[in-house]
């Protein structure tokens, strides 16, 4: 009777979240292994394109699998330990849920699990919990959706949304491998986006494909960085049109930082990347948990979130340099005043690199090699930083 019942639940669960009366393969765990791949545990034998695992339940899955969607609730637990598994159906109101009104929780430790619509982690009335663990392989979401956080969608269709406007909690949280989306991320009330040190080889939201990033933290959400010997890996909100992004921070939104494996250091850290800005502060706040007798935060040229321990800088950001010659020169040889953009870092004043001096104005002309003074049209860009040795630009 246990197993009948789980499996009605599994088909009415599916039945409401595709709109009615679409077919799903569900999970009843009836084989001789927990294996994804073993048809007895499904109650069609796996030949339907939604699969939904409902229940007590601990799913392994290994196996390249093409399928339509993926549910994971009622206190699942899928663990993807290899294999390529394509979730291919799109559209702005359809989504994978983990911890859809009931808990669930998806472990990734390798393979790459690619998911054609949005992701959602904790929804539904209050007592949806939903965790998504990444430490290993990859995890693309390669399409926007729909939010429910905020129905002008800010910054285009988000691809993962962390709990919702209804309670659900919900948890992303990635220590190794690498997370990709098309479109940005949206972080509910009860919602936490957790990086753990410096393992994860990327974070790139808006990173795959077309379309750019966007990042939303809502009042209560939280952006969890814990700091090993190496730094943390910062989110990195993709600008892929040049035009700049929507992120905003807003007001009572979190931020919670701690040190990893019992390191401790005196330093400074990146951990939110917003590329070409502008990264909206509208009250972002530090956890209860954070000392803020020793931590410190920082946003650096609207476009960075930077935190420091016990009293160390921010460093400013690199300035840009512009140069307008008709052929190259060498610099080595040539004393230049050069245009620092509006904005920039004038604090830079003097700096020499291999005989190249430059003096930081923030003005719109400078020198040309000859002494003459040129009105500002720059052709070519370089960045100018303490270690680059510039010795030619044309």
């Amino acid at each position: 009777m246990k197993r009948v019942h789980l499996q009605l639940i599994a088909a009415l669960a599916v039945a409401v979240a595709c709109g009615g009366g679409a077919q799903a393969s569900n999970w009843i765990g009836g084989g001789i292994d927990n294996e994804f791949s073993t048809t007895n545990n499904w109650d069609d034998g796996l030949i339907n394109g939604t699969q939904n695992i409902n229940g007590d339940f601990v799913v392994e899955r290994v196996v390249d699998n093409t399928a339509q969607r993926t549910f994971v609730n009622g206190g699942a637990i899928l663990n993807v330990t290899g294999g390529n598994h394509n979730d291919n159906r799109s559209g702005a109101s359809i989504f994978n849920y983990v911890g859809d009104s009931s808990t669930g929780t998806v472990n990734q430790s390798a393979g790459q699990y690619s998911i054609g619509h949005g992701l959602r982690i904790g929804a539904g009335n209050g007592n949806g919990v939903g965790a998504y663990n990444l430490t290993g392989g990859a995890l693309i979401v390669y399409r926007g959706s729909n939010s429910s956080l905020d129905s002008s969608n800010p910054g285009g269709r988000p691809s993962m949304q962390i709990s919702d406007n209804k309670g659900g909690q919900g948890l992303f949280e990635i220590s190794a491998g690498s997370l990709a989306t098309r479109g940005g991320v949206h972080i509910g009330v009860a919602g936490t986006f957790s990086v753990i040190g410096t393992n994860a080889t990327s974070i790139g939201i808006g990173s795959h494909d077309s379309g750019d990033g966007s990042w939303l933290q809502t009042s209560n959400s939280a952006l969890k960085v814990a700091i090993d010997a190496g730094g943390v890996t910062p989110v990195f909100i993709d600008d892929v049109d040049g035009g700049g992004v929507f992120a905003e921070l807003r007001d009572g939104a979190l931020l919670d930082v701690s040190f990893w494996g019992g390191h401790v250091e005196t330093n400074s850290w990146r951990v939110l990347d917003v590329e070409n800005g502008p990264l909206v502060d509208n009250g972002l706040e530090f956890a209860e948990t954070v000392d803020t007798n020793l931590w410190a935060k920082k946003i650096v040229a609207d476009t960075q979130l930077w935190v420091s321990y016990a009293g160390a800088p921010i460093p400013e950001p690199t300035t840009n340099l512009y140069v307008d010659v008709e052929a190259p020169v060498p610099l080595a040889a040539e004393t230049w005043n050069l245009h620092a953009p509006a904005g920039g870092n004038t604090a830079l004043a003097d700096q020499s690199s291999s005989g190249f001096t430059a003096t930081f104005e923030d003005v719109d002309d400078y020198w040309g090699p000859d002494g003459e003074w040129i009105p500002y049209a720059p052709r070519v860009a370089q960045e100018f930083d303490h270690d680059l040795d510039i010795s030619q630009v044309g």
